[in-house]
């Protein structure tokens, strides 16, 4: 009787597989929730220095991914970014949530915004409805008392818009 044993070395694959998985696109989309009450009765010049004060702070949240950010309305940017930033930013509970609550308007409104995040989508198409997922009809986020915004495939809550207490759970449309 004859056997055969055969190894074979699969360090590599799984090494390839692992860095498929964590390369793999996350869609979020940043929605400033109040930015009308923030800018409401203000000049424009008034207006046009809260618009940096915001675009900055995104900015300078997004340069911490490697990633891409556009801003697609006054009070809309898309960010897509790898899946191995997304865990980072689990990690430091989605800071951004904090910074911009650090902007506030003259009259003492401080600024809100909720993300929406696409990471269950085979496709980018399929990410993007996740993302949207979280505001109604893609343009409104889902409000709940004590400052909830849902996404797409991950919720974040802010306790009474201080943006300190940071919660995630799935969500998956239906």
């Amino acid at each position: 009787m004859l056997g055969v044993l055969y190894f074979s070395d699969l360090t590599e694959l799984y090494q390839v597989r692992d860095e498929y998985i964590r390369s793999r696109p996350v869609v979020a989309i940043i929605l400033i929730d109040n930015y009308e009450e923030l800018t409401k009765n203000l000049t424009e010049s008034a207006i046009s220095s809260m618009n940096a004060k915001l675009n900055e702070t995104i900015t300078r949240w997004t340069e911490g991914y490697s990633g891409l950010l556009r801003r697609l309305e006054r009070n809309r940017f898309l960010f897509i970014f790898e899946k191995r930033d997304l865990e980072r930013a689990k990690e430091n509970k989605f800071s951004l949530l904090e910074d911009i609550h650090e902007i506030v308007n003259s009259s003492g409104l401080p600024a809100s915004i909720s993300i929406g995040l696409g990471v269950d989508g085979e496709k980018l198409r399929g990410k993007l409805r996740f993302c949207r997922a979280g505001h109604r009809d893609g343009t409104e986020p889902r409000r709940r008392s004590g400052g909830h915004q849902e996404t797409g495939s991950t919720s974040i809550s802010t306790a009474g818009g201080t943006g300190k207490r940071i919660t995630a759970a799935r969500y998956v449309p239906v």
